[in-house]
């Protein structure tokens, strides 16, 4: 599985979609959430090489994807939802002719209270 995770690593040039979220502050909706491009180590973003990065949550946000240029911020997206959703990124690369696909899954839950359990972490 360390090959997976390597090629993972070298195949998203070092980029991947995180996410964070706070309960709404908007009427209706459940969480207000952020979603931006981070970069693990050097790469495309650290760099200043990312163009632009256009985001898809499906048809109940936009009808076509969101375009940020706004690469002081990570290219930063802000949205309210009441529901979990399949986030979708193309990033464009400054020089270079193919653009890259990344996804996230945007959830929100509560994580159970069984989730860590300091036997578990202590024992590694």
């Amino acid at each position: 599985m360390e090959s997976i995770r390597i090629e993972t690593y070298e195949g998203n040039k070092g980029l991947f979609l995180v996410h964070t979220w706070r309960p709404s502050l908007i009427e209706g909706q459940v969480a207000d959430i952020v979603i931006w491009l981070q970069q693990h180590g050097k790469g495309p973003l650290s760099d200043g090489q990312i163009e632009k990065v256009e985001y898809q949550l499906g048809n109940k946000f936009f009808k076509e994807p969101k375009v940020k240029i706004n690469a002081a911020d990570a290219f930063r997206l802000e949205v309210s939802a009441y529901g979990p959703m399949l986030s979708v990124a193309r990033i464009y690369i400054k020089n270079d002719p193919t653009s890259l696909i990344l996804k996230r899954y945007i959830n929100f839950e509560e994580p159970p209270k069984k989730a860590f359990h300091l036997a578990a972490i202590c024992s590694g």
